[in-house]
């Protein structure tokens, strides 16, 4: 799926906007439909995007500008037929971010009051848009619901989406990252079997979720990146799944009810989230009583110094990676999520630096300049881990802690 600016000169929008016209005059008195036609998207002041699967046209949505720190959601559309591929939410996210970009303070929108109004208000919701009341030139109306939300400067979640876009096709076929000994480990920790139904956090390129779904009788993933939910989609075509389903959203308010899952992972994500406990937590809640909760990230050393140090360097190859936890703050997380003592395997990841710089886009000057600091921290014993060097080469390593709990029942 990819996410582009619209000229709005296409047959298949202009059909796709008369359906959503006519389907507004269906559910909504003709006074309380505020839906745009094809002429006003056209004003300044408007802006339209389009959600695209190769020719197929699978959504669009618009932002309006009301003032100069506030933006209004206007023609959000899936065409009926090809609802729940996750446009609604790929073209939402592309509208937050151009909101963010702006300087907009505030995002806002109005929907409909009609019970077939509610999946939107939910996905709205996914989002943190909260009810409010009338705006800019709308009036109360029973047979309207207004929503807003509050913007910040642009997030460490805007951050995560525009590098791991950047990253996608790598990050999808990176050896290490589709390694089936460290994928096996998943499945045997987690117990997996075609009873399961599970759900992988932060999915990535989909690689944990399609592993599982060779085994599960469901698989489930969801990650913020556009990007990395259309190579998920690749990824899964390829292997001819039929039992996997993607969504795009906010892992920290995840949009299943309590207790979906028998299954809920996340691998090599936490240590780009600032606030991991609220993410456990939503990994906690979906999951089934009696289930399982598995969490696979970096794992550095219980020496500050040491972890300090990998954290430092480890931001110059990844600018949207946070902090990597020790071990005893690892098992931490998982009590105060509420879960027990966890199961612990290990493993490692050896990159070579040059290689993995290259990979994430740096400059050979500022691959250079990072190995220097890489080798001065080797030499002298301060990253806690086995990285090394080898010849003309440094190997990055990565220790990989997996720890495993049961929710109680």
């Amino acid at each position: 799926m990819h996410i582009e600016l619209d000229d709005l000169s296409r047959p298949q929008v202009h059909a796709l906007l008369r359906e959503h016209l006519s389907n507004m005059h269906e559910l909504s008195p003709p006074e309380s439909v505020h839906a745009l036609d094809l002429c006003k998207l056209k004003s300044p002041g408007i802006t339209f995007w389009t959600a695209w699967e190769g020719p197929e046209l699978l959504g669009c949505g618009a932002l309006k500008e009301l003032d100069p720190a506030h933006g209004e959601v206007k023609s959000m559309r899936t065409p009926k037929a090809l609802r729940r591929r996750g446009a609604g939410r790929a073209i939402l996210v592309r509208i937050l971010e151009e909101a963010r970009s702006r300087g907009y303070t505030r995002l806002s929108l109005e929907t409909g009051a009609h019970e077939d109004f509610r999946p939107a208000q939910r996905l709205y919701e996914s989002f943190g848009f909260a009810s409010c009341g009338p705006f800019g030139e709308y009036a109360p109306d029973p047979h309207s619901v207004f929503m807003t939300l509050a913007l910040e400067p642009a997030s460490h979640d805007a951050r995560i989406i525009s590098q791991f876009t950047k990253m996608a096709d790598a990050f999808a076929t990176s050896p290490r990252i589709v390694d089936r000994d460290a994928l096996d480990l998943l499945l045997r920790e987690t117990g997996a079997s075609a009873s399961d139904d599970s759900l992988d956090v932060a999915c990535g390129a989909g690689v944990v979720a399609c592993h599982f779904a060779s085994v599960v009788r469901s698989a489930t993933g969801i990650d913020i990146t556009p990007a990395m939910i259309e190579k998920a989609r690749g990824l899964q075509a390829k292997a001819g799944l039929a039992n996997v389903r993607w969504d795009l959203g906010d892992v920290k308010r995840l949009p299943y009810p309590d207790a979906s899952f028998s299954i809920v992972t996340s691998r090599y994500a936490f240590h780009h989230i600032p606030q991991p406990v609220p993410v456990l937590c939503e990994m906690v809640r979906v999951c089934k009583p009696g289930s399982i909760v598995l969490v696979a990230d970096i794992c550095v050393s219980e020496d500050p110094r040491k972890a300090a140090r990998f954290n430092e360097l480890e931001k110059l190859n990844d600018e949207t990676h946070f902090r990597a936890l020790p071990l005893s703050e690892h098992i931490a997380l998982f009590r105060q999520a509420g879960l027990g003592e966890p199961k612990i395997a290990r493993y490692k990841l050896d990159y070579p630096l040059l290689r993995l710089q290259q990979a994430l886009g740096h400059s050979p000057e500022a691959a250079r300049a990072t190995e220097a600091r890489v080798r001065a921290a080797i030499r002298e014993d301060l990253l806690g881990t086995d990285s090394r060097i080898e010849g003309d080469d440094t190997i990055f390593s990565y220790p990989i802690a997996v720890l495993t709990a049961r929710k109680a029942r």
